[in-house]
């Protein structure tokens, strides 16, 4: 009688059955850990246009209300979406364009980042969501 050679089916559904839990652990954190590193996008945009309001309010006496007098609207990598409001009504300032409040809102594989599809940073460095920054 010659040995065996080869694996038994045993052996390789044990092996598939080990490789899957890994995998079911492995693939989500892996997923979420992309998730929190792609949000580093939207808040280096927020920043950023913060630095430029302050640069326009330099020059201007008052913040912009466009995104296009302080650079796009479109994070740097493209997984946000950047938007500006500095009506006295919703920033809650004595007149418009004394305040501002910069809003990134996410796009692409992002709208899976749970409680974090949207950003914002105030005139006052305020940031919300903060379990996000």
């Amino acid at each position: 009688m010659q040995p065996q050679k080869g694996f038994s089916l045993i052996e390789l559904m044990i092996v598939v059955a080990i490789v899957a839990v890994i995998a079911a652990i492995a693939i989500p954190n892996y997923q979420e850990s992309v998730r929190k590193s792609n949000r580093s996008d939207g808040k280096a945009a927020l920043a950023n246009a913060a630095t430029l309001q302050e640069r326009f309010f330099t020059r201007n006496n008052r913040y912009s209300n466009a995104m296009a007098d302080i650079g796009g609207n479109v994070s740097a990598e493209g997984y946000y979406n950047l938007s500006v409001d500095n009506t006295a009504a919703t920033t809650g300032c004595a007149a418009d364009g004394d305040c501002f409040v910069l809003t990134a809102t996410a796009t692409r594989g992002q709208v899976n980042d749970t409680g974090c599809t949207t950003l914002t940073l105030a005139h006052t460095g305020l940031k919300t969501p903060a379990a996000c920054w």
